[in-house]
């Protein structure tokens, strides 16, 4: 694999994990029209559990070598 394909799938992977990070906060900040978002934050459990699920799910994608596929790659913070 070149040097700019690896590039390529960890900029895309990198994009895709923004997306999901803000859709994870837009569901935390859209549960009200009219009240503050800090507002009973706590009180969705089933929220709360499909946030840590969606997380866990997300970080399995990209640092686990079996659940890797051709879509993400793993994540580093080293510079190289």
């Amino acid at each position: 694999m070149s040097v700019a394909s690896v590039v390529s799938l960890q900029a895309r992977t990198a994009g895709f994990t923004v997306l999901v990070l803000a859709q994870l906060f837009n569901a935390l900040s859209a549960r009200s029209e009219s009240a503050s978002a800090f507002i009973g934050l706590f009180a969705n459990r089933w929220l709360w559990g499909a946030i840590a699920l969606a997380l866990v799910l997300r970080i399995a994608d990209c640092r686990l070598q079996w659940c890797t596929g051709h879509h993400s790659t793993r994540l580093s913070t080293r510079v190289h």
